[in-house]
């Protein structure tokens, strides 16, 4: 979808090579999924929040419910989506300075 849409997409098949990947490549957002191996897409947010606290991060589950989750400060998406409403989350991220997204 990402690519549909003309992103540049780095791929990461756990929140530990997405570390990785961020430590040698600078990238404008991260979309991670909930359920991940070895590293929730939670910790991996929090982890981004530390190196990188400018980095914004999009937060995508098709189990777990936004009001199950333990921070609301972080944009989230419940699976299924539309393309349309990931390019316009995607876009009011990016064009939002970090910590003055309103959240639903």
């Amino acid at each position: 979808m990402l690519e549909e849409l003309g992103y540049r997409v780095r791929k990461a098949s756990s929140g530990r090579d997405a570390l990785i990947l961020l430590e040698h490549e600078p990238v404008d957002l991260v979309i991670t999924d909930y359920a991940m191996p070895f590293m929730s897409g939670l910790n991996l947010a929090a982890e981004i929040s530390k190196h990188w606290p400018a980095l914004p991060v999009i937060l995508v589950s098709g189990y777990v419910e936004r009001h199950a989750l333990t921070r609301h400060d972080i944009p989230f998406l419940s699976k299924p989506f539309s393309l349309a409403r990931i390019d316009a989350l995607i876009t009011d991220v990016l064009q939002t300075p970090q910590g003055s997204l309103a959240r639903p």
